[in-house]
């Protein structure tokens, strides 16, 4: 991916006429513009230089440090009397506007009419790389996020290796990120930053340690150097109240540490929205007991056993849900198949259907088998249970795993299943591509992206439908902190995740008898 990014608001230079850069994105398609003279700026705008813009080129609009748009390139060069009648410039291509800018974030460049992009490190393409990526997953997530406001419940299905549980963990951040922003107070600084903590800086390659922290200033060591630098208190704040963790660190730079404002920022902020949601692993032997309301033996200040009813996971969330009406809660239950459901939930799955309602109680709540003290005040009890609005749950299921029972109907209309399928990703490098390729051959004839239903090769057993089993892409994926982080080649990681993990669950398959005999010859010469 190719990114650029462009300034045309003077298309006579510095003291000619300046012109809204906005209106050109508004024309009917959105064209960009550039004037005509002797340099590489202008030979790149019309394609002249072999290494200037192309269709399909990401390019970011802006004027001096100022973000208009994101867009992409959606034609070769061209002139237009009216429009160079309108703005002047004597080139045009048509873009199509991929996001508007709706940040307060300076681009970190001010200078060039156009430029190419060709360092990853630098801060002007870490921003476009950014807010491409933040824009696609926004995108791409908005339909789940609509189908969970109206559903409050969904399961992300699939095989293994398809990202489930990332793809839970990135859509339970995006309705969290709908709460207001936390207010870090010097407290929690106290609370969360200590003495001796090694944090990492936004990049996640490098960790910095915590020297002192008394409230008003962090006083940090980068590991591997020698210098100390101070962090203030009203730096964090800001950066956090203005969601800088989400921006390139140039924008916080103050004094050379703006890695570890960011830093410490970013760590404050995944600590303080935490709170709002939970994870945990549904296993076999679990239970209503472990998950919604049960008994508990303690022990008094005489060391005597006494047993007390307490709410578990499930209902201490609802009740800190109800509690918080303003904001959202999102409770991830990972392997949610692998317990028995209609067992672990009880009474619950009607709360599933009708959430609680102020308005309506009596039909929004259910009673469970346990009478709670809700009030810590002896001889009051309820056996009431809510689900509020605002809790909402996402659950994922190896659709793989054939030791786990099904779930059965009245679970299922409560919930809403969505498919999430092996693909052939961008991240992944060109071997990685071919290596997915490789394996998707024993279980479909040709494999087609996003199609649920494909023709199943002759080496998958008739009973398996292959993209209930398919290992997905990130059995593929060689990220670039890994290898930076080892020092050694993608390949490398490539290879070691063919012999440790590719081939092991593909020689289980066999023994399964998920995939036939025929396919063992076949899997033994795979390779990278």
């Amino acid at each position: 991916m190719i990114y650029w990014h462009i300034q045309m608001n003077q298309p006579d230079g510095r003291g000619g006429d300046k012109i809204d850069s906005k209106q050109m994105l508004l024309e009917d398609p959105p064209v960009i513009g550039s004037g005509e003279w002797d340099s590489i700026q202008s030979d790149y705008f019309t394609g002249e230089n072999d290494q200037g813009l192309k269709i399909g080129d990401i390019i970011l609009v802006r004027e001096g440090m100022s973000p208009i748009a994101l867009c992409s390139i959606e034609s070769d060069c061209f002139k237009n009397d009216k429009l160079t009648e309108k703005y002047i410039h004597v080139n045009y291509r048509k873009v199509k506007i991929i996001d508007w800018y709706k940040g307060n974030f300076a681009f970190p460049v001010v200078e060039g009419t156009l430029s190419r992009l060709k360092n990853k490190t630098t801060q002007s393409w870490i921003f476009i790389d950014k807010w491409l990526n933040n824009n696609k997953l926004i995108n791409s997530m908005n339909k789940l996020i609509g189908l969970l406001e109206y559903k409050k419940q969904i399961i992300l299905q699939g095989p293994p290796g398809t990202g489930k549980t990332r793809m839970a963990k990135q859509l339970a951040k995006l309705i969290i990120s709908r709460n207001a922003v936390p207010e870090i107070t010097q407290k929690d600084l106290m609370r969360f930053i200590s003495k001796g903590q090694d944090i990492y800086t936004p990049t996640d390659y490098n960790t910095f340690r915590v020297l002192n922290n008394d409230g008003k200033t962090v006083r940090v060591k980068p590991n591997g150097a020698a210098n100390e630098y101070n962090v203030p208190y009203s730096d964090i704040s800001n950066c956090i109240k203005n969601r800088g963790f989400e921006q390139p660190v140039a924008i916080s730079n103050k004094s050379g540490i703006g890695s570890y404002i960011v830093g410490i920022a970013k760590y404050l902020n995944e600590k303080l929205t935490a709170e709002n949601y939970k994870i945990i692993q549904f296993h076999p032997s679990y239970s209503y007991e472990d998950f919604v309301r049960g008994i508990s033996a303690k022990v008094n200040a005489e060391g005597k056993v006494y047993y007390q009813v307490e709410n578990k996971i499930l209902a201490q969330f609802a009740e800190k849900a109800i509690a918080n009406p303003d904001a959202n809660f999102v409770l991830i239950i990972d392997e949610i198949n692998r317990a028995n459901l209609p067992s672990v939930l009880g009474e619950l799955i009607y709360a599933l259907e009708y959430r609680y309602d102020n308005s309506n109680p009596d039909e929004t709540t259910v009673e469970s088998m346990y009478s709670f003290n809700t009030e810590g005040v002896e001889g009051e009890t309820s056996n009431k249970l809510r689900l509020p609005v605002n809790l909402y749950i996402i659950g994922t299921m190896n659709t793989a795993d054939r030791s786990v029972g099904h779930i059965d109907y009245a679970i299922r209309r409560r919930f809403a299943f969505v498919n999430v399928l092996p693909e052939l990703i961008p991240e992944l490098t060109i071997k990685g591509k071919e290596l997915f390729l490789k394996v998707a051959e024993l279980f479909c004839k040709k494999f087609m992206e996003n199609q649920l239903i494909q023709e199943a090769s002759d080496y998958l057993a008739p009973d398996f439908s292959p993209m209930d089993v398919m290992p997905g892409h990130s059995y593929f994926l060689t990220p670039q902190k890994e290898s930076e982080k080892l020092g050694i080649s993608d390949d490398e990681i490539l290879k070691s995740r063919l012999v440790y993990e590719i081939k092991p669950i593909l020689l289980e398959y066999l023994k399964d008898g998920i995939l036939l005999e025929s396919a063992r010859d076949k899997i033994n010469m795979l390779n990278v």
